[in-house]
């Protein structure tokens, strides 16, 4: 994937100008110097269209990664949800209690 690939630095990236990259990764990316802020966007009618909690959550501090309401805007939210756990009971080994999370997987 791209973000390995950068991680890396063993593969050349060529042509990526433009990703989506989920927010577990948005961190490492940013305090690894492998994406830069979007610049000036704060002036974009995209931006201030956004609620302040959406505003916040692009925000980001530049050394760290961490969300900063005083840091730079390295991204764009475009869709949020949840991610769920399905399972089928006949496929646990007996005994095993089905899983509640996903740290029991």
């Amino acid at each position: 994937d791209v973000y390995s690939a950068m991680a890396s630095g063993g593969k050349k990236i060529k042509n990526v100008d433009v990703c989506t990259l989920g927010d577990e990764w948005l961190a490492p990316a940013i305090s690894n110097g492998l994406i830069l802020p979007l610049g000036s966007c704060e002036r974009s009618a995209w931006y201030n269209g956004l609620s302040p909690i959406w505003q916040a959550l692009v925000r980001r501090d530049p050394r760290s990664g961490a969300m900063s309401t005083s840091g730079e805007v390295y991204g764009a939210p475009y869709r949020f949800g949840c991610s769920m756990l399905a399972y089928r009971k006949d496929k646990l080994p007996k005994g095993v209690p089905p899983p509640r999370d996903w740290s029991d997987l």
